[in-house]
């Protein structure tokens, strides 16, 4: 888990809060930001998985050759 990564679930975490709190206090704002914020968090989580998953393939394929 890196950087990245832990950034994503944190974006999420604090998009679930805000749009909870929007609902909450019938701020409908707050609770859009919540959601557009949640989504990015999501987005996030998924390109850090995607990095993750190209680079064990590359360091995978380096050892294939090598062998």
């Amino acid at each position: 888990m890196n950087k990245r990564d832990v950034w994503g679930k944190v974006r999420n975490q604090k998009g679930r809060l805000k749009e909870a709190a929007g609902g909450e206090t019938g701020s409908r704002r707050m609770e859009k930001e919540g959601v557009v914020q949640c989504n990015c968090g999501a987005v996030d989580e998924a390109v850090e998985a995607a990095y993750r998953k190209i680079g064990d393939a590359i360091t995978g394929r380096g050892k294939a050759v090598k062998g």
